[in-house]
């Protein structure tokens, strides 16, 4: 980090910045928890090669040189186990209710999400997430809210983004996430994605983690940014979430699944046009814990939820008014991130990788596979001759040999030499099964 940059930052933090103090801690915990996760983060690169069939050959674990050739005959062997494996079919969701009469309730809900399973492109975040999973041992999906969605009878809707695990930093020594204070995804978002989203200009940035593109080291895009977010636990247990660009702040919510309502800043009163009844003219966006209802709503089933109700005083006796009916806003109050494991371990954020299992036998097969080739390839029929006798080597189908005498024509010779590659294809197809 540029110590110049560092200086500014700690001393907008020192004057109350709040958004810059947060960043200051959030990029402080990133680092901490990346270097805590490097082991993991390093081993998912050579799987991906692995499973894409790279000639590299690794050295024997005995031996203190580098490999000196790469494979020529690869049979990947880790390609056909991932591949077996894959089932493409998306299971139905099933929802069951508690009581009896919940029932009715629970399968419209299973409606309601086969509905959302046919709107989102399910088929084609599962059919990634399939080989993503058994080749790193996890995978994850990102669950949120989009309020940019809308249609003529509601507003915003649910939108899921598949995640590479090298994506999703868990806390520094934490492998449950369930029982983790936060949780970092890094995502690689446009520029321009970004100022229709946060209105934040980053033109003048660059990508700061472009391997989390994809396999390798990746590629810096001019138009690209890395854009980093910490989802944590708030003082309440719900969730709250950070996110920035490089230095810059984009986003602070201390409460990010809250129903977030404009209200003016005197008054607290909804928004409605420019200027508030009140006269003030300043307008903040505020958490809303409760839905005061406007006029009664008639449920399916026929149950009416009235729009006033009886008002109690303290000890919950009726005061004979009425007063608005309020109802709960639901929060999910967890981490909007849904982990899917290989093999589940214990100690482990991920699961097993299947990859790491046969990682040499895989080894070994590429070994072999390069070694019967070579002898095949040198193998072959030798011409002998008599010193002084030669032929024109060519294509054409008559040769014509050149000879001095009969006694010539006896001394040509031809002499084949095959190699025995019967233990090595034996060998071979031992670790193959």
């Amino acid at each position: 980090m540029n110590l110049f940059k560092k200086a500014e930052k700690v001393v907008k933090a020192s004057l109350g910045d709040s958004d810059m103090a947060a960043l200051l801690t959030w990029q402080e915990r990133l680092e901490e928890a990346k270097t805590a996760y490097q082991d993991v983060l390093a081993a998912m690169d050579g799987r991906e090669e692995l499973y894409g069939g790279t000639r590299a050959v690794t050295p024997s674990k005995n031996s203190r040189k580098a490999a000196a050739r790469e494979a020529t005959n690869i049979r990947n062997i880790v390609f056909e186990l991932i591949e077996s494996q894959i089932d493409s079919s998306i299971p139905c969701p099933k929802v069951s209710g508690v009581r009896p009469e919940d029932e009715r309730n629970a399968a419209m809900i299973e409606q309601i999400l086969r509905a959302d399973m046919d709107r989102l492109p399910m088929e084609y975040l599962n059919d990634e997430q399939e080989r993503t999973c058994p080749v790193q041992g996890g995978s994850a999906f990102l669950i949120e809210w989009d309020n940019g969605i809308s249609t003529h009878t509601s507003v915003g809707d649910v939108t899921v983004t598949l995640l590479h695990p090298k994506q999703v930093i868990p806390q520094a020594g934490v492998r449950d996430l369930k029982k983790a204070d936060y949780v970092f995804v890094q995502l690689s978002r446009t520029k321009q994605y970004i100022r229709q989203r946060f209105g934040v200009s980053v033109e003048s940035e660059t990508e700061s983690n472009p391997e989390i593109s994809g396999t390798g080291s990746g590629s810096m895009g001019d138009d690209k940014v890395t854009q980093n977010i910490a989802y944590y636990r708030n003082g309440e247990g719900g969730v709250g979430m950070f996110t920035w660009v490089n230095d810059i702040p984009l986003l602070n919510l201390d409460d990010y699944q809250a129903r977030m309502l404009e209200v003016c800043s005197q008054c607290g009163l909804p928004a409605a046009g420019k200027r508030c009844a009140c006269g003030g003219k300043s307008f903040k966006k505020e958490a809303q814990l409760y839905e005061t209802l406007t006029e009664d709503i008639t449920l399916s089933d026929g149950t009416v939820i009235p729009a006033m109700v009886p008002a109690l005083d303290e000890s919950g006796v009726p005061t004979g008014e009425m007063k608005p009916n309020r109802i709960p806003y639901y929060k999910p109050n967890v981490f909007p991130i849904v982990l899917r494991k290989n093999v589940s371990v214990f100690g482990k954020f991920l699961g097993d990788s299947d990859v790491d299992k046969i990682r040499d036998q895989q080894e070994f097969v590429k070994k072999l596979g390069t070694k019967i080739e070579e002898k095949l390839l040198k193998g072959g029929s030798y011409l002998t001759l008599p010193n002084g006798v030669s032929f024109k080597k060519d294509d054409s189908e008559l040769k014509v040999i050149q000879v001095r005498s009969a006694a010539d024509t006896q001394a040509i010779g031809v002499m084949t030499l095959q190699p025995n590659i019967s233990y090595d294809s034996a060998e071979k197809e031992k670790a193959y099964y």
